[in-house]
């Protein structure tokens, strides 16, 4: 809902707390693409033996259109990316404020 005579916009957003020894979250892992290992001939070579009047003549709306192109990306992706897998680690230093905010709080200070 707007606010009354301004031009900014409210933002609604839930916080998930999170704890190192899993009470309150699982270990989640996510994939990381290695893109300076990934095999770009490979790519090009796939994307190029790819049907895309096919796609373009199948898909007649813009919606499934994206989304059968995406899914040619992230085929073509998964299969000449290397990835690793990337573990919430618990074990990392956590501050209180990201190292760019506590930069300009201390010049702030200065006189």
């Amino acid at each position: 809902m707007p606010f009354i005579n301004r031009d900014h916009s409210r933002a609604d957003f839930d916080i998930v707390p999170h704890s190192c020894n899993g009470v309150f979250t699982e270990k989640v892992s996510r994939k990381k693409y290695l893109w300076h290992q990934a095999d770009f001939e490979g790519m090009q070579e796939y994307l190029s033996t790819v049907n895309w009047m096919e796609i373009l003549s199948t898909n007649l709306n813009a919606e499934s259109l994206w989304s059968s192109f995406c899914n040619v990306l992230y085929t073509v992706i998964d299969m000449y990316v290397p990835t690793v897998d990337i573990n919430n680690n618990c074990n990392r230093k956590y501050t209180a404020r990201p190292k760019p905010i506590r930069r300009l709080q201390a010049h702030k200070r200065c006189p």
